[in-house]
């Protein structure tokens, strides 16, 4: 039911099995489903364009990295993360959308426990090349360390709040504690933030030089009568 009646995309990558392969591919067809032959190839690079109904457009460019959950520069990942597109002082916000009004909304979202990172955003279908162009230049500036230190330091401060309101929110809270308890590279609360607080701007740029282009998947809205 979810495979026809959402635009939810699954991922398959590291040590899954044929079964749950042949299991989602009844479901699935080759519209929602992905596989990366247990690894992702991170030089792989495809185009995915697809009609929907609608004015609105939206497009979405995945990245795939090193740096998963148990990876030791997770958290200088997740601030990377946020410099490009996570927070009104992200890269992607203060340019694609303020200075250049190409897109109604952009971020990034979701997969970080996996290394993807995912920029999302909501376009008219007439900007999709500048609007791609243009995400792709900010991931250059993330690399190449062309961006104010204060971002940096912005977005540490940001995650570093999002962790201590996780008291308020018990499902939160439980979903760190769990995801703690799994990982390789477990990181309790206090030793979280004091690593976040360590983080500097040459780790941004160093783990970013890590993050490659993997999925680029356009929503293109077309207008039916």
């Amino acid at each position: 039911k979810l495979f026809e009646e959402s635009a939810l995309m699954v991922f398959l990558m590291g040590d899954y099995d044929d079964e749950l392969l042949n299991y989602l591919e009844k479901f699935a067809s080759d519209r929602h489903l992905y596989q990366s032959d247990k690894v992702i190839n991170v030089s792989k690079r495809d185009e995915i364009i697809k009609e929907i109904d609608g004015s609105q457009s939206y497009l979405s460019m995945v990245y795939s990295s090193p740096y998963n959950r148990s990876h030791e520069d997770y958290v200088p990942f997740l601030i990377a993360d946020m410099v490009l597109g996570g927070s009104p002082l992200s890269l992607l916000f203060s340019e694609v959308r303020e200075k250049q009004g190409l897109c109604y909304f952009i971020d990034t979202v979701g997969y970080r426990q996996e290394g993807l990172l995912r920029v999302v955003t909501g376009i008219d279908a007439s900007n999709f090349s500048k609007t791609k162009e243009a995400i792709i230049k900010q991931l250059e500036r993330l690399q190449k360390g062309d961006f104010d230190e204060c971002i940096v330091e912005a977005s540490k401060r940001l995650i570093i709040n999002s962790l201590l309101a996780l008291s308020d929110n018990p499902e939160d809270c439980l979903n760190y504690i769990f995801l703690n308890h799994v990982s390789l590279y477990p990181l309790e609360m206090d030793d979280y933030i004091a690593k976040v607080k360590l983080v500097s701007k040459e780790d941004v740029v160093r783990v970013a030089q890590n993050i490659k282009p993997y999925l680029c998947h356009f929503y293109k809205g077309v207008k039916h009568d």
